[in-house]
């Protein structure tokens, strides 16, 4: 049951203000002076007197109204694609707020500056027609974006002897080089994961008078992988693959004396992780050395055996020298082949 009703008509301000720390619209009520107030008594059932309940609540609801601007809630301002609304001005027309604001970007944490450097030795190829030849080529692909880095390096390196009485030999570095700075948004701490792997496979194939004698192809021991940040000390994160390719065996020639083809994969992978709060400069390197070597036998009347490394790309010698094409022996996928490097960029919490 009700026992006293009352209706009060009052003016009450209105104002609307952009609070910067919250990012919010914030409301605020303004009361009336009790002069403003006008208090009638809707429903009485206790018999009170009327007109001093009147002018008693007139005077006390200017004090009432303090409370009402925390009941309204702020109203936050939203994002649109990754842009922040920056807030200018909050003006009344007429019955109406409008918002003035600049849409700008939102910081995030990302990779800027991002440069590839090529460190291998400049491609060459002979190929004679006298059937001596050597070949070095390769090609770096890069993808960039905000958060990551691709690097994909493909190679091949080559040598065929066609005399009784010389040999063929071709050598190369490869390798290569991603600077790169890290911009992390305030408050962030930012991690980048580091990883490479290498994949392909030494290859000899017996051809010209007597099948040929020998050929032999390394890769280092080790291929490099290290960073660096700020300039500091160089940090390794390398791959082991043995000096040709497999570290169980004892001799470095393929094939040895026979006269048969080989074809003998490698592969190897790994990874490392650096993170930081601040904006940092990082370089990140690669390398490895690489020989085809292939041997003729003058006492025996051979020439020399194909020898190569292929690496994810086709020779372009024309001699009928096979060793470094695709599929080939072992039916490798030209795709598959090569040294790949990834630097992704993500956030911890």
């Amino acid at each position: 049951m009700t026992w006293l009703s009352l209706a009060v008509d009052a003016p009450l301000g209105f104002a609307l203000a952009f609070d910067e720390a919250a990012g919010a619209l914030a409301p605020t009520i303004t009361a009336p002076t009790a002069a403003d107030v006008t208090t009638r008594v809707h429903g009485n059932s206790i018999g009170t007197n009327e007109a001093t309940v009147s002018s008693v609540f007139s005077s006390l609801f200017p004090g009432f109204v303090g409370g009402l601007s925390s009941s309204f809630s702020a109203f936050p301002l939203p994002g649109f694609l990754g842009l922040d609304l920056q807030v200018v001005e909050v003006a009344r027309q007429g019955n109406s707020y409008v918002l003035y604001a600049n849409l700008d970007p939102v910081p995030q944490t990302r990779l800027e500056n991002v440069a590839v450097t090529d460190l291998s030795t400049a491609d060459y190829a002979t190929d004679s027609v006298a059937g001596d030849s050597r070949e070095w080529r390769h090609r770096i692909r890069e993808r960039v974006t905000p958060d990551r880095v691709t690097i994909d390096f493909d190679a091949v390196i080559g040598a065929d002897e066609a005399n009784w009485t010389e040999n063929e030999e071709a050598t190369a570095h490869a390798g290569y080089r991603v600077a790169l700075d890290v911009v992390p948004a305030p408050g962030d701490t930012w991690q980048l994961d580091l990883s490479h792997l290498v994949r392909g496979a030494h290859t000899g194939v017996g051809d010209g008078t007597g099948g040929g004698y020998r050929a032999q192809s390394n890769i280092s021991q080790t291929v490099t992988g290290r960073y660096q940040v700020a300039g500091g000390a160089w940090q390794p994160f390398s791959i082991t693959v043995g000096s040709d390719g497999n570290p169980s065996e004892t001799t470095p020639w393929q094939g040895g004396p026979c006269e048969c083809d080989f074809h003998e994969p490698f592969v190897g992978s790994n990874a490392t992780t650096i993170q930081g709060t601040t904006a940092q400069s990082v370089v990140v390197e690669f390398g490895f050395d690489l020989r085809a070597f292939s041997e003729a036998r003058l006492s025996q009347l051979k020439q020399g055996r194909e020898s190569a490394i292929r690496l994810g790309l086709n020779d372009s010698l024309a001699n009928d020298f096979t060793a470094g094409a695709y599929p080939g022996l072992g039916n490798r996928n030209v795709v598959g082949d090569g040294h790949s490097a990834t630097i992704a960029l993500t956030t911890v919490g």
